[in-house]
């Protein structure tokens, strides 16, 4: 099934933490999500956003235009301040202090003019059950992410 963490419960009691939203037959051969997954995906959901400044991270969403019509994920941060965007297909696996990617990349594009929009959205990635890696042992989840776009100057 494919577990949805919201932002407003994470501190709340662990029944009300969660929701249950869907199966991806693809990755889910277990029969469910349980408390020990769900303490795997509350421990980085909440290292996340316990930041006392957000910065760009490995799966955020970056609109590429102010509409908000073309949007990608941070798939890589290099140390130059570049990220490169997923380009759609690929997936991101959650682990405790980040977030991996596999798939195809698009061109780098700079991280200095982006901006937070105060807004989370949800987006998808995957875990290991009880953080045990083997096949048909993958979980789709859904995380609350940062939302970033550019500010005004980098389209002038």
């Amino acid at each position: 099934m494919s577990t949805t963490i919201l932002p407003s419960t994470i501190n709340s009691d662990p029944a009300e933490r969660m929701r249950l939203v869907g199966i991806s037959g693809a990755l889910l051969h277990v029969d469910s999500i349980d408390d020990q997954d769900r303490d795997l995906i509350l421990e980085h959901t909440q290292a996340y956003w316990s930041e006392a400044e957000p910065r760009p991270a490995v799966g955020d969403i970056v609109r590429l235009d102010w509409a908000g019509i073309r949007t990608v994920r941070i798939a890589y941060l290099w140390p130059d301040g570049q990220f490169q965007p997923s380009r759609g297909a690929g997936s991101f696996h959650l682990l405790p202090e980040s977030m991996s990617y596999s798939g195809a990349l698009t061109e780098p594009r700079p991280t200095g003019h982006l901006i937070a929009l105060p807004r989370p959205e949800w987006a998808r990635c995957w875990i290991f059950h009880h953080g045990l890696a083997g096949a048909g042992r993958g979980l789709d989840v859904e995380i609350p992410r940062r939302v970033w776009v550019y500010d005004r100057s980098y389209f002038a």
